[in-house]
């Protein structure tokens, strides 16, 4: 996105460590997200997501290291953060027997705001929930209930929002509308931090933070990332899949073959050709597709994830 990076961070967390128990959830994550900065954390379930958006949002306490919020301890400084700050959890968590219109004047009363009604109706029209603003919100559906979680995190005009993988669960469609309306705000300066299972969801961050067991993989731009995947990367398809993934596999530089689809994601040195289509069909394969495709955000994960594990592949 490109926006330029004025002030300190929103967030800076360094060395971090989030323990329950005997078990650490988050250990020594260093992080910081710049003010208007959009910044997904990609990684499993259990990597340590969750766990380093709730201290974010002061609902968590470090055991060790250190986290500012606008250069507040967001644990110590909670009721005074929660004024600037925004936050949709995992699952839906506003009052199904209350309506739209009722969950967002809960929401303004909540948070001590004078006149919500003109921030309310300019967020039901911008979200599209105006139709539906006497609704129970149990009677919504998936999407529609994820927007007026979103609603309700903006009401109070925050500067940075946090969010828990907020589109799980959500049709296709509805999670490309939500990411769309998001924008509108992130483009008036608004900081995103999110957490996502969907690795497209991750492609419109300006940055990516792949996480596995609390620590931080790698991060960097989907571009930045992209870069620094060590293989090319060819789609081939065809009949009999058996036969061409043995003809596949015992090509000169290929490295990994991954069945994708009705075909297979080839892995290739750096300086190996793209396989030649007349040689499949030499061999009695019918190929029904072949091309080369810049590696994914998944692509980039797995690999890293091999580095760690003592693999030269995905």
């Amino acid at each position: 996105m490109n926006r330029e990076r004025l002030g300190p961070p929103a967030v800076e967390a360094r060395e971090a460590v989030i323990r329950y128990r005997a078990k650490e959830a988050v250990r020594g994550v260093s992080l910081a997200v710049a003010r208007g900065e959009v910044v997904a954390l990609v990684g499993a379930d259990g990597a340590g997501k969750t766990s380093l958006l709730r201290a974010v949002a002061g609902l968590t306490p470090l055991a060790a290291g250190h986290l500012h919020v606008f250069a507040l301890d967001p644990w110590k400084n909670r009721h005074q953060l929660h004024q600037h700050l925004g936050y949709v959890a995992q699952t839906f968590a506003l009052y199904g027997d209350l309506t739209v219109d009722e969950n967002l004047a809960f929401i303004g009363h909540l948070m001590g705001l004078p006149d919500f009604r003109q921030r309310r109706q300019y967020l039901l029209e911008r979200l599209g929930l105006a139709p539906f603003r006497d609704r129970r919100a149990q009677a919504l559906s998936g999407g529609m209930k994820q927007k007026l979680a979103l609603a309700a995190s903006l009401m109070h005009d925050p500067q940075i929002l946090v969010l828990d993988e907020p589109t799980t669960g959500v049709d296709p469609v509805s999670r490309r509308e939500f990411w769309q309306l998001l924008g509108e705000f992130v483009a008036q300066g608004l900081t995103v931090l999110f957490a996502t299972a969907y690795l497209d969801d991750a492609q419109r961050a300006d940055r990516v933070v792949l996480f596995h067991d609390g620590k931080v993989l790698a991060e960097g731009s989907p571009e930045v990332l992209a870069r620094q995947f060590p293989f090319r990367i060819a789609v081939v398809a065809g009949e009999p899949r058996e036969l061409l993934r043995r003809l596949l596999v015992a090509l000169p530089g290929v490295v990994h073959v991954q069945p994708f689809a009705a075909g297979f994601h080839v892995y290739l040195d750096p300086q190996a050709p793209v396989p030649d289509p007349g040689f499949f069909g030499k061999q009695g394969v019918s190929l029904t597709g072949l091309d080369t495709i810049p590696p994914s955000i998944e692509d980039v994960f797995l690999a890293k994830l091999s580095e760690i594990k003592g693999g030269a592949t995905p």
